[in-house]
């Protein structure tokens, strides 16, 4: 390996210094594994096999945080990006090309098989995940390999305990240092066993034991590493049994990991914030509080306390009977405490957090909304909810959807597995456009209602004047409302297909026009031809022209 062990110690100096960072932020990720994401509970938060807690349920009295996380992963999967929706659209940045047929057919296949790749690979899977961290802890990390005897990606999310992050000047998340586990086997096929530590080779019959390895993924320029190529980000692998010594030696083009914080830190902090699993995580725990004060008060109003008498025994059971001596004594003790209060009290610390997951966005076609209000009070919601879901959403895009696409699509153009595109189609730069529904609800709430209301405004003045719509191109109109709505393409024709009906439909009227006019101008002549050769009346001048004689 080329990697130097000065170089080696360097990684390490920095893997050190972003561990006692993270620290940190362990103790409030380890009240949030308790309360809101049992099923990440391990020691220290490391994710270490072996080390790792069974999912404990046991000291949750109400799960309403764990149920809304849920529905938030599964509403942005159901909304945003998910095996069962169209939710991206390859476009060229030309737009003249996309009115060739031959090239809408080539864009469609390449969408195709982007969408055939994804779905075979592990994506969605991961993304659930994926999803579930960045709102419960803030931060979320997914890497990406390839599979190359599958032919397709894979893709890793991370437990926030395996790894440390880094920002560089520009606030973007660029350096990662990864931990994970590998058998002997897979560690002998993934770096090969030369280059491996004796101690994990020496056993050949061990199949059991997991080693622990790192990864350094950042660009060169952050630690000067002798590693071959000219890509930007390089990537080095090494096992914690000799820490000096690397493994493994890549450089990629682009960042091989995908980084998604909830909202930027502004204490310049690479973790992310203000996501909903830190912010409701004081309501979350007082939640839990009220409610198992609920569960005791009505357990002892259902069965309140007595004054022990000896020798009675008492009669729970409804409508039973208690039998007592003459004169002993059977007194309940009173039970104080208020259930209408505490019921409030939960249901407003159930709102507020329903509210951070905006579960009432994703829940609103299955809720009630519509048998109490119009279709246009509810749209309206939608698009109000859509509009506050707007900021950490486009982050999401920016950090995480979009780098995923580029980077399968760049995998898929390295592995030739794309269709090839037709002889007549230049060279040119594709666009993604994101078509989810909630795209299109943010889209059309943000951009696409304020060119109907527009529209609605030059109509009233249109009564008045109705040159006014000279000003404004329908033609284009109707193309943003296609992308408003994700139309498919095939429905709206193309500039020259417009312009090969409308000249079609003026040969017409010109034609039509003057068949019109032949048709006036010959019942014109017919009239002058009958009144020619009409006798003249008895008495007319007419008459007497025609004998030669005066008036």
């Amino acid at each position: 390996m080329a990697v130097t062990e000065k170089q080696m110690e360097a990684i390490a100096s920095l893997y050190k210094k972003l561990q006692e960072y993270r620290a940190v932020y362990e103790g409030q990720w380890g009240e949030i594994i308790r309360y809101l994401a049992p099923s990440y509970a391990s020691a220290r938060t490391t994710g270490e096999p072996g080390k790792e807690s069974a999912p404990d349920f046991r000291e949750l009295f109400d799960t309403t945080a764990i149920y809304a996380s849920n529905i938030l992963a599964d509403g942005l999967q159901g909304y945003a990006f998910g095996r069962n929706i169209a939710w991206f659209r390859l476009r060229f940045e030309q737009k003249d090309e996309a009115g060739n047929k031959q090239h809408k057919e080539y864009l469609q296949a390449v969408e195709k098989h982007f969408y055939d790749q994804l779905d075979k690979s592990n994506f969605y899977d991961e993304a659930r995940a994926f999803l579930r961290c960045g709102a419960d802890f803030g931060t979320s990390i997914m890497t990406m390999e390839h599979d190359a005897s599958k032919g397709v990606p894979v893709f890793h999310s991370l437990h926030p305990g395996m790894y440390v992050i880094e920002e560089d000047r520009f606030g973007e998340v660029a350096v990662l240092i990864r931990r994970f586990w590998l058998s002997q086997n897979e560690a002998i096929e993934m770096f090969g066993e030369d280059n491996l530590p004796r101690q994990i080779t020496q056993n050949k019959d061990d199949v059991s034991t997991l080693y622990e390895f790192c990864q350094y993924i950042a660009p060169d320029t952050r630690i000067k590493v002798d590693v071959a190529g000219t890509d930007s980000y390089v990537s080095i692998y090494w096992s914690t049994a000799d820490a000096k010594l690397a493994v493994k030696e890549e450089r990629f083009e682009h960042k091989p990991f995908f980084a998604w914080r909830w909202a930027k830190n502004p204490c310049g902090s690479p973790w992310g914030v203000d996501n909903p699993g830190m912010v409701e995580l004081p309501n979350i725990k007082m939640l839990q509080s009220l409610k198992q004060d609920q569960l005791r008060l009505s357990q002892l109003q259902a069965r309140p306390p007595i004054k022990r008498t000896e020798g009675l025994r008492v009669n729970f059971t409804p409508s039973g009977f208690t039998d007592i001596t003459p004169g002993a004594d059977f007194a309940p003790v009173q039970v104080v405490g208020n259930l209408a209060w505490t019921e409030n009290q939960i249901a407003l610390y159930r709102q507020q957090i329903d509210a951070s997951y905006h579960k009432d966005f994703f829940l609103a076609l299955m809720s009630n909304l519509e048998r109490v209000k119009t279709a246009t009070e509810v749209n309206a919601l939608m698009d109000e909810k859509s509009a506050i879901m707007s900021s950490f959403f486009s982050r999401l895009s920016h950090e995480f959807i979009e780098p995923i696409l580029e980077a399968v699509y760049d995998l898929e153009m390295q592995a030739m597995r794309t269709p090839a595109p037709p002889l007549s189609l230049p060279k040119q730069m594709l666009r993604i456009d994101f078509v989810s529904p909630l795209s299109m609800i943010q889209k059309r709430a943000l951009t696409f209602n304020t060119t109907k209301q527009f529209l609605a405004e030059l109509l009233s003045i249109a009564e008045l004047n109705p040159a006014v719509f000279d000003k404004v191109n329908l033609d284009r109109y109707v193309e943003v409302a296609g992308e408003g709505y994700n139309v498919d393409e095939k429905i709206i024709k193309s500039d020259k297909e417009v312009a090969a009906i409308r000249a079609a439909r003026a040969q017409l009227q010109q034609q039509q026009l003057n068949f019109q006019n032949q048709v006036e101008a010959t019942k014109a002549g017919a009239q002058g031809y009958s009144a020619a050769s009409k006798a003249p009346e008895k008495g007319s001048p007419a008459e007497a022209a025609s004998r030669g004689g005066g008036m």
